[in-house]
């Protein structure tokens, strides 16, 4: 079965964390939907950094409900360009073993060209290499499931326990 992947990152101080949610294009539509729901009347989208505890742990607890999403984590301590890179050249063999056909990633003004250097020079030989885009946040909502795991990830403690059962994978990139 084909599936997707959405990037987003999340940095708390020298940590850098980036997370890759995988959803099979099956439920992509269902869950875009779900997503969009949270939305607040007159707002484009939501961004993690900014809802309360409350609209977070719904957000959360609605996401891990469904199933509908595997989370990759990827984090570092360092300067979040050089860390960034390692986690994107890291999470492509992952992503190709779960018959990702298409990443699509939150465009952070400065780092695109980077992200695409990592990702042209990693699947220039490897057979079933999918396709990728940046995508300003409004973009596409799943994005956002991105960003909110991600978020998590970084928070640690209670924040990290809500999301573990939708983490597939976790990988310190600085651990070499």
């Amino acid at each position: 079965m084909s599936a997707q992947a959405f990037v987003d990152e999340s940095g708390r101080g020298p940590n850098y964390h980036v997370c890759a949610a995988v959803v099979a294009n099956g439920d992509v539509d269902a869950l875009r939907r779900l997503v969009r729901s949270f939305c607040m009347p007159g707002q484009r989208r939501w961004h993690f950094v900014h809802e309360r505890d409350s609209r977070r742990r719904q957000i959360i607890d609605a996401l891990v409900a469904t199933g509908q999403a595997t989370a990759l984590i990827f984090h570092g301590h360092g300067r979040d360009g050089k860390v960034r890179a390692e986690c994107f050249h890291r999470m492509v063999q992952p992503l190709l073993d779960r018959s990702v056909t298409r990443l699509i990633i939150e465009s952070r003004e400065g780092r695109d060209e980077l992200d695409r250097q990592v990702l042209i020079s990693e699947l220039r030989h490897r057979a079933g290499a999918f396709g990728y885009d940046h995508m300003p946040p409004h973009g596409d909502p799943l994005l956002w499931v991105a960003d909110a795991v991600a978020w998590c990830s970084s928070a640690g403690g209670a924040w990290r326990d809500r999301v573990a059962p939708i983490i597939g994978l976790t990988q310190n990139v600085t651990d070499v």
